[in-house]
Parts: structure tokens; sequence; C-alpha cells
């Protein structure tokens, strides 16, 4: 039994600096999410439907969906923020925004327009986010957090991101 415990734990030490690597990713990715609201204005209407601002998450994996819990109850715009889980794609309707993790293939474009209809600001991890419709991708480049704006579909949602915000950005897709 103590031979199985310190195998265990030699593997555990082994495992750590990996962990803490994806945990810390995680953070900045949260943090990253948190400074996209706070740089993101979105049409009146929308913002008078809800006293906070609904941050959803679908199909994000650990750590993020860890990390993502410092973000409930902080403000932003002059709002709480509230973080809900989602289970399924068809209940984002009182979601300001949406953070994806991997969804299916065949899903990214009829999502991306029903979150474009109703001004949900859409973040993601998957590969090829922006291109496939989605707003803000993030991706993780020489070990740096870095992200890309599709700023076509940001305006079709009715949305304005700060110039500040485009400017950080590793490329801004659609921009006339």
């Amino acid at each position: 039994m103590l031979k199985i415990l310190l195998i265990a734990l030699v593997c555990a030490g082994l495992m750590s600096p990996g962990v803490q690597a994806q945990e810390q990713e995680a953070s900045v990715k949260a943090a990253f999410i948190f400074n996209f609201i706070k740089f993101t204005d979105w049409p009146l209407a929308r913002m008078e439907s809800s006293p906070v601002l609904q941050v959803c998450i679908l199909s994000v994996r650990e750590p993020l969906r860890a990390a993502m819990g410092i973000l409930d109850g902080k403000t932003a715009l002059g709002r709480g923020i509230k973080l809900r889980t989602l289970d399924v794609i068809d209940s984002i309707d009182a979601c300001h925004v949406l953070v994806l993790g991997e969804i299916p293939a065949h899903r990214p474009p009829a999502l991306h327009r029903l979150a474009q209809a109703r001004s949900i600001l859409t973040i993601g991890e998957s590969e090829g986010f922006i291109d496939a419709g989605g707003m803000i991708g993030l991706l993780v480049l020489n070990d740096k957090v870095r992200f890309e704006i599709n700023l076509e579909a940001v305006r079709n949602a009715g949305l304005n991101l700060s110039a500040q915000l485009l400017r950080l950005a590793l490329r801004v897709k659609g921009v006339s």
C-alpha cells in the first residue's frame, strides 16, 4: 500500500509543472475574457434587458472553466457579472457573452448566426474560430495567450470593440 502511495506521489510530482502551466494559461485566458467584456459596447436595448452581464460557457474544459469562476460577481461596465454554465446551445438568449470550447463542426455557423442576431459576444478556443464566424478567438503561440478578432461578425451583432482592443489583436479579420 505504501509503495502504491509513493508511486502516486512521484507521478503527481512529475505531472505538476504541466498542470500548473495549464492553470496559469487558463487564468490568463479568464483575464483576457474579463478585459474583452470591459472593452465591448452592446446596443442600449440589449443592456437594458438585464441588470447583470450574463457570461455563459459551453463545452469549455477544465481548467478554463474553473479559472472563469473568478469572473462571477465581478463588475464590468457598471454591472455585476453572472457566470452560467450551459448544457445546450439553444439556451443562449439571456447571455451577453458566450465562451465556447470545442463544439461539433456542424454547429458553428448556426450558432454564430444566432449569437449575432441576439448581440452576444462569442469567444472561442477552437482553431479557426473567427474564420468559422466567431468574434474573438483565443490562441496560444510560443507559450503566450493571444487573440484574433472577426470585426465583421462583431459589427453584424451590433457590438463595438474599442480601438485599443483592436490594436492589441494578433489579427483582425474583416477590416475595410
